[in-house]
């Protein structure tokens, strides 16, 4: 039961809560991700001096490093809703959340490192 309690599982006012943060992450990934979209298709065929040198505006990787972490963020809660609906089994239902978890932590970390680390390098 702890670990449930500890996963978010099987608590009534979660829902809410949950579905709550599911929509607003939305509505931030909409401006951050467009504006993301446009500065990446804007860099893709770029030399990576230019790259860099584009995220070392302090605006652009903020742009990127809230768009990233918003997108994560986003794709954690949508996968938890997919899980929690879906996946029956309580034990597999807590390691496929802590897997999901695990996974989204270390991408939006790699991703967001590589950002500032191509920032500071331009």
């Amino acid at each position: 039961m702890k670990l449930a309690r500890i996963l978010g599982l099987n608590l009534a006012n979660e829902g809410t809560r949950h579905w709550w943060q599911l929509r607003l992450t939305a509505v931030v990934l909409l401006p951050l991700g467009l504006i993301f979209a446009v500065m990446v298709l804007r860099l893709a065929a770029a030399p990576r001096d230019a790259v860099a040198q584009a995220f070392a505006n302090p605006l652009a990787a903020l742009v990127a490093l809230l768009a990233l972490g918003a997108a994560y963020w986003h794709l954690r809660f949508g996968l938890h809703e997919v899980i929690q609906d879906y996946v029956h089994g309580e034990k597999l239902k807590a390691r496929s959340l802590l897997l999901v978890d695990g996974a989204c932590a270390v991408l939006g970390l790699a991703s967001m490192l590589a950002v500032l680390r191509l920032g500071l390098s331009g």
